[in-house]
């Protein structure tokens, strides 16, 4: 992982680039006119240093609180009109003459399944993660890996104790029971016998000046409650002396770990012969588990995507809004990587949408604590070899991740690994902060921008009602931290 800027005195000209996964972030203000450019791995850095007042893009507001954090790296604008994000994989080239030029120095190898034989890909990928994976934890400083229950980080957890001896495990424990993993938690701390903490948790009346804290020193509003859990986590490695945090973060982008991931594979073999199998198998493992209509809806996540791509979640907001603008995600989606419908979900949730958000936004709470982020998941080799592999190892016998499950069969215990529900690393809204409060609903009801664009009898209707599901929540997360980004920026 990198972000690097280099100056060439033969050539007078400045390359700024960024890692193929985007794991370092990196912005940018290029002014011809003042003949200034300035970047900087936080916008803060940029603002700070170019003394200019930058206007707030309040399209890019209406983007975060109507598409979700899927919008805020979908493209190179940001929060502040004039600054602009390198996108990973991009190079950014400023000559003497200031002409900029802007290209990606990678060519995203296309999707080309020629591995066909099962046992074969089996070993193969094996291979590479038993071997990669463990460089990647390679240091000279004590490193602590966040362990959530999950196939990704049970992985590396496993692969972390069989070859580091001084390593030390944390878990965010959740009131929740619909989000709670410290049962497969503790089951994976006695299996591995692993030097494991729970982080207690977070007091929600206190998070409202954390969020203001993050959102100053991040230069952008949060992208989900998951950030205050991650931050807390943090704190508690950095007072125990630990200078690199290990996250699986990359691994259901890499190989398929999400219900809307599972959907899109469906439709990409519907006009095949495997199609009823894996139907019924879906429907008899992993449905049961789903708790989001559309993504258990087959026909109308079906239709939903002719209407508007990946982003199944856009008729759910709707109904706060009193203006509704046109959803350019839809455009943005369809067919970047690959003409199949699957793997180019994989590859936009990698490189253009979920992924982007949570890279930047956990290496900057990881670097507010002083620590070091890194994800071994973002793998080029990992990548590669996925590309080559049929698309039908990925998603088998009801099971998304079929391969990675079956790789590590013998090693995981099975209730973790062929368990199909996807938990999620998920904070409830009201485990987050305390949202029925009088400072919360003043926050939000006095932001003007917001008054514009949300119907607020709507909104607080929902929030007094008994009946908030995730998306929900999610929204007045965004809506909340929206309003205090616009107050901190004086909008």
């Amino acid at each position: 992982m990198w972000s690097f800027i280099y100056y060439s005195k033969k050539k007078k000209e400045f390359i700024l680039s960024r890692d193929k996964f985007g794991e370092k972030p990196v912005f940018f203000d290029f002014d011809k006119n003042l003949k200034t450019f300035i970047f900087g791995s936080n916008v803060n850095y940029i603002k700070k240093l170019s003394k200019k007042n930058y206007k707030i893009d309040e399209s890019k507001i209406y983007d975060y609180i109507r598409y979700g954090f899927r919008s805020v790296y979908s493209n190179d604008k940001t929060f502040f009109k004039g600054i602009t994000v390198v996108k990973p994989g991009q190079v950014i080239q400023i000559n003497k003459n200031l002409k900029i030029k802007k290209y990606f120095y990678i060519k995203y190898k296309k999707y080309y399944p020629d591995i066909k034989n099962y046992n074969y890909a089996k070993k193969l990928l094996k291979d590479k993660i038993c071997n990669q994976i463990p460089m990647s934890l390679r240091s000279d400083v004590p490193i602590a890996v966040l362990l959530s229950g999950g196939i990704d980080s049970t992985i590396i957890s496993y692969l972390a104790k069989k070859k580091f001896k001084k390593i030390k495990f944390y878990s965010y424990k959740q009131r929740e029971k619909n989000y709670d993993e410290s049962k497969n938690i503790s089951l994976i701390k006695k299996k591995f016998k692993l030097n494991h903490e729970f982080i207690p948790k977070i007091n929600p009346n206190k998070n409202y000046h954390t969020i203001n804290n993050l959102i100053k020193e991040i230069g952008f509003p949060l992208l989900s409650t998951t950030n205050l859990a991650i931050n807390k986590i943090c704190n508690k490695i950095k007072k125990d002396g630990f200078k690199v945090l290990i996250s699986g973060n990359g691994g259901d982008e890499m190989f398929s770990g999400y219900y809307a991931h599972h959907m899109s594979y469906l439709l990409s073999i519907k006009n095949n012969s495997l199609f009823q199998k894996e139907f019924k198998n879906w429907e008899k493992i992993t449905k049961p588990h789903i708790r989001t209509n559309i993504l258990k809806d087959f026909n109308l996540y079906k239709r939903k995507f002719k209407k508007d791509g990946y982003n199944f979640e856009t008729d759910i907001y709707r109904k706060y809004f009193k203006i509704l603008k046109k959803n350019y995600l839809k455009k943005n989606n369809r067919y970047i990587y690959s003409n199949d419908i699957f793997i180019n979900h994989l590859n936009n949730d990698l490189f253009n949408e979920t992924l982007p958000a949570q890279t930047h936004t956990i290496d900057n709470i990881s670097m507010h604590n002083s620590i070091e982020s890194r994800m071994p998941f973002l793998n080029n080799n990992f990548f590669n070899l996925r590309n080559r592999l049929s698309k039908n190892f990925l998603i088998k016998k009801g099971y998304a991740k079929f391969i990675l499950r079956d790789i590590f069969k013998n090693k995981i215990p099975k209730k973790i690994l062929f368990n199909p529900e996807k938990t999620g690393f998920f904070l409830p809204l009201e485990e987050a902060i305390n949202f029925k409060s009088k400072f919360f609903f003043k926050t939000i009801f006095e932001s003007k921008v917001l008054r514009k664009l949300i119907k607020m009898n709507v909104l607080k209707d929902k929030i007094f009602s008994k009946n908030l599901n995730q998306q929900d929540q999610k929204f007045i997360f965004l809506l909340y931290n929206a309003a205090i980004f616009l107050k901190i920026n004086k909008i």
